[in-house]
Formats: C-alpha cells, sequence, structure tokens
C-alpha cells in the first residue's frame, strides 16, 4: 500500500509532522445523539492527487440500512506563529505585576508555566480550516488531512449501525469500516443557549471583492448568516455601519431601509435574538477616566456633554420607536458602553440610565470585567468567565471582596435578567478559551462550563475580526493599538473568508458541538433531575481552570450524556 493513513478524532490536532501509519484501523468508532454530528478526521500521506470518497448507507442488525447526511472536506494548515501567553491575572492580587505590558498576550518565548497548556511550542503549523474538497492541491510532502462528519436525524432509531468509507486513490480503493452508535438522547429542537460571535461586515466586502450593500454582497452576507447559523449562533449584532450613515450635515443619521433589509435576512435565516451595537465608543489612547472617555459612535461629540446627551436621547429614543414599530422590541438588547472599568463605572449608569429613559423597556446587555459598579444596572450581564468561574481569583481585587459566583448570578437574575459569560484575549493559562495553540476539547468544554455556571448565553468578539494587515490563510496573530499590542492566535476569527463563502474550522465545529452538549445537559437535567446532570457535568467540568484534558475520558463522560 503507497497511501498511508491515519485516523483521529476530531479534537485530535493534526501537524505537519505528525506520523500517519501504514496499518489502517480495523474500524472507526463513533457515537452522537440523535439530531446531532459523529466526526473524525483522517490523515493521508502517498497522495498524487485528491482521492474520491463513498460512504455506504448505515445499516443496523435486522432493519433497513439507512441514509444519513455527511460531509468530506478537506482540512488546511494555517500557521501559529507565536504562544498564548500566561495569564497572571489569574494569579492571587498580591503575585500580580502592578503594570501590565500592552504586548501582554503573547509570548515569544514561551513561559514554561504556560506550556502545559498548548499543544506545541510557536511557531508551528497545525490543520483547522475546514474547505471543500478540490479547494486546494494536494500536499506533497506533509500529510493532507479530512474531515468526514455524519448527522444523525432526530428520528434515527437508537443502535449500532455499520458502513463503510470506500476511499479511491490513484490505482488503489481503500475500505474504512465504521460503527456509528446511535444513542437513545435526543437533540431538543429548539437550542435554548444564546450565542453571539461579533462578525466584521468590512472584512466580507473586502476578502471577497464586493462593494459593500450592492447585491453581491447581500447574497455572501447571507452565505455568512447561514453558516453561523448552521454552527448555533441565534443571536446577531447591528453593527454601525448597517444603521448609521452620514447626512449632508455631517451628522450620524439613520438608514432605516438598509436596517430593515438587514434585520430581516437574519431573522429569515433563523436567528431569534437582535443584538444592537454599543452608542458610545471609547478613545483608548486618553486611558480610563472617570468621564469615561466616551463619545457618541460615529462622532467627536462627548457623550456626557449637554449637545451629546440631547442628541444621544433623540437618537435612541428614534430608534427603539422604530423597532417598536416593527414589532421587534421583544428580541432586541441594546449595548451601551464595551467592556466598562471599574474607574468608568460612573459615566457607563449615567449612560445606561439615558438610553432606559429613551427607550423605555429595552433590555440592556453588556460585557462587563469585573466591574462590581454595574452590577445590577443591566438585564444581560456578561462577565468574562475568567471573573465568574475561577474561586478566588479575579481581575478587580475589590469584585472578590464583595462578590462570590453565587451572589452575582442571583443579581443578574432579578427581574428575569440573565446571565451570560464571554471570552476573549483572556483568560489565558490554563483556562478554557477557544485559541489556536489551545487543546480543541478546551473550545468544546466553554458550553459545558456555561451550563455548570447556570449562564444562558455566551458572546465572543471574534468571528471574522481580521485586523487590516492580516491575511488569516497566513497570520493567526491580530494586532491592535498600532500594531503596539498581539492578540492570542486564533483570537480574532473562528472562520475563513473562502473563495465563494465563508468556510468553518474545526474549533467552529467544537464549539457547536459543545452548543449540542449543552442542550441535551438541559433535557437530561428535565427527564432526569437536576442532580443526575450536575453530576454528569461536573465530570467534564468544575471550573474554567478545572476539567478532563483527555480525550477518551471525555467521549467515555459524551456516551454516558446521549445514553449510548
Amino acid at each position: 500500500m503507497s497511501v498511508q493513513f491515519q485516523v483521529f478524532d476530531s479534537l485530535d490536532r493534526v501537524f505537519p509532522d505528525t506520523p500517519v501509519g501504514s496499518k489502517p484501523p480495523k474500524q472507526v468508532s463513533l457515537a452522537a445523539a440523535r439530531g446531532t454530528r459523529a466526526s473524525f478526521q483522517l490523515a493521508m500521506s502517498g497522495l498524487t492527487a485528491e482521492p474520491e470518497f463513498t460512504l455506504a448507507p448505515f445499516a443496523a442488525e435486522g432493519r433497513r440500512a439507512v441514509r444519513l447526511s455527511h460531509r468530506i472536506q478537506r482540512v488546511l494548515y494555517v500557521p501559529v506563529e507565536v504562544n498564548t501567553s500566561w495569564d497572571p491575572l489569574l494569579e492571587p492580587p498580591a503575585k500580580r505585576p502592578k503594570e501590565m505590558p500592552i504586548d501582554m498576550y503573547v509570548d515569544d518565548r514561551l513561559d514554561p508555566r504556560m506550556a502545559p497548556h498548548v499543544v506545541r511550542k510557536a511557531p508551528f503549523e497545525l490543520a483547522e480550516v475546514l474547505a471543500p474538497l478540490g479547494a486546494r492541491p494536494v500536499e506533497a510532502v506533509r500529510p493532507n488531512v479530512f474531515f468526514v462528519a455524519v448527522d444523525t436525524k432526530p428520528n434515527t432509531p437508537p443502535g449500532t449501525y455499520r458502513s463503510t468509507l470506500t476511499i479511491r486513490t490513484a490505482g488503489e480503493a481503500i475500505e474504512l469500516p465504521i460503527e456509528l452508535t446511535v444513542g437513545e438522547n435526543k437533540l431538543p429542537s429548539r437550542q435554548r443557549l444564546r450565542i453571539t460571535n461579533w462578525f466584521h461586515l468590512a472584512n466580507i466586502a473586502r476578502f471577497h471583492d464586493l462593494e459593500m450593500w450592492s447585491p453581491a454582497y447581500w447574497a455572501m452576507l447571507r452565505k455568512y448568516a447561514r453558516l453561523m447559523r448552521e454552527y448555533g449562533q441565534n443571536v446577531f449584532w447591528i453593527q454601525k455601519e448597517v444603521l448609521i450613515e452620514k447626512g449632508s450635515d455631517k451628522r450620524p443619521r439613520f438608514n432605516w431601509p438598509r436596517f430593515d433589509r438587514y434585520v430581516r435576512l437574519f431573522l429569515d435565516e433563523g436567528f431569534e435574538v437582535i443584538e444592537g451595537c454599543h452608542f458610545v465608543d471609547r478613545r483608548f489612547e486618553e486611558g480610563y477616566q472617570p468621564s469615561g472617555n466616551y463619545y457618541l459612535a460615529e462622532t467627536t461629540t462627548p457623550a456626557l456633554s449637554t449637545e451629546g446627551q440631547c442628541f444621544m436621547h433623540e437618537m435612541a429614543a428614534d430608534l427603539w420607536r422604530h423597532v417598536r414599530n416593527r414589532g421587534w422590541d421583544g428580541i432586541y438588547l441594546q449595548h451601551v458602553a464595551d467592556e466598562p472599568h471599574p474607574k468608568e463605572a460612573e459615566a457607563y449608569l449615567r449612560v445606561a440610565n439615558l438610553l432606559r429613559r429613551a427607550m423605555p423597556g429595552v433590555r440592556l446587555i453588556e460585557a462587563i470585567l469585573g466591574t462590581p459598579a454595574v452590577v445590577g444596572s443591566l438585564d444581560v450581564h456578561v462577565p468574562n468567565l475568567a471573573d465568574m468561574h475561577i474561586p478566588g481569583v479575579d481581575r478587580d481585587p475589590y469584585f472578590d471582596s464583595i462578590w462570590n459566583y453565587e451572589n452575582f448570578r442571583k443579581v443578574a437574575a432579578t427581574g428575569g435578567g440573565e446571565l451570560w459569560i464571554y471570552s476573549c484575549c483572556g483568560p489565558r493559562g490554563p483556562a478554557l478559551n477557544r485559541f489556536l495553540d489551545f487543546a480543541l476539547i478546551k473550545t468544546r468544554l466553554i458550553h459545558w462550563l456555561n451550563y455548570v455556571g447556570g449562564a444562558t448565553g455566551y458572546l465572543h468578539w471574534g468571528l471574522n475580526m481580521y485586523r487590516e494587515d492580516q491575511d488569516p490563510f497566513r497570520q493567526s496573530v491580530g494586532k491592535v493599538f498600532d500594531g503596539q499590542c498581539r492578540l492570542p492566535p486564533g483570537d480574532t476569527h473562528i472562520i475563513w473568508p473562502g473563495d465563494d463563502g465563508p468556510w468553518p474550522s474545526l474549533r467552529f465545529e467544537a464549539m457547536r458541538d459543545g452548543i449540542h452538549d449543552h442542550e441535551l445537559l438541559l433535557a437530561m437535567q428535565q427527564s432526569e433531575g437536576e442532580k443526575a446532570a450536575n453530576r454528569l457535568a461536573r465530570r467534564a467540568v468544575r471550573t474554567a481552570v478545572d476539567y478532563v484534558r483527555d480525550i477518551g475520558e471525555f467521549r467515555r463522560i459524551q456516551r454516558k450524556l446521549i445514553k449510548a
């Protein structure tokens, strides 16, 4: 056999130097709940052309064979130029440096404390991007990696099914037996966990060579919306360029036809919640100030000046009137200002109060960074998962002195409020997150953490937030603050701009599979009781830094969840 291949779990990482064996496995064993996906990776060397794949119908003893939807994709390599850094904010306050360097999110040398928490020392490449077959020439030297996914149906009967994947290469055919165990449990028809990944509209135009708001652009935007929805996103945000344009007097004004078309596009694709963009921006170069350094979006007008407050009230009232007239007020969330710092709390609360007066009945949401003064002022509190899920350690020492997780959750839930969590360039270190140099299991378990913590949503800032000088196929590390600060690898994005639309990734697969796990845990809670579901969930995750790390052990826990 000239072609060699090796099977890997979909949570494994494959590198260009990963050994590829000469003996194929006797079979691939998979398990899935009804209505979910089972998948694996296949690394092959010795190819001169891309193989042809044929998956036979799945047969169970005593039953008619069933055809299950499946997809086979190429997994492309991308670079990891530098490793994610150790996170000193996870240390007790007394051990933290007094001042943090601006370039603090990556480490050129790899801190020894961080070494156990990344998959490899940078620089390196790994297989990550899921591209259609034929999208790129086969690798002559490095292993070619393929992703094989099988989707069960909600009505697929539980049981053990067998199929064969036939792989035809030049001059030979390889048969790979597959055993798929479909569990008794079924994915609920409606997802309860709210998911939002912020996305960059101009990047869609830039990487697909399209004019913003042209017919071709709207068609491409729909492709992005469909991919997001396929991978569990059910909340979409309204960016400033959708809603606001400059009038002849240079003052911002609303573009209602564009706003309506945009909202309807996402609602038509199955999204359920509208996430209004921040009303005010911050000038980071001026540092954190009690005034908040807040300016009205798309202007140089200080938000808390007399002019700023009057204009903000006028704009907010107009927006809310339009949203209510369209009947969208029941599914609308409004941001105020991103990540308020403790020094900005007073200014933040003033802006939030103004918006509530201008938009009576609006629900406010914010990603907050351990700022106790704003707790209780929002309808959807979104703390960083480090703030809420790592006992005894917090970004703001004062926060720990007055709050614990349970108290925070109780306050957030008052009046029908919700608690979500978010992650971004932190937490790092041993904590769960979705960086490219982290093990994929850390990405999947984020939504187990959501379940354990009672969070009802998850926010991340980076679906396709490539920076101006960043080609995501060649650079995984984006830069901010005029290039002075490098973000962790993959923090800016979890999808790639493909040839004819967006391409997902193994991290996006792990994220969506984790969402399904979360929904199955909720279903288990209803059918078997909260104690049973919590007991199983805590076998996988206790806190953001205490969780199962072995893929085999996780798969055993997963089989308990799906009753396979």
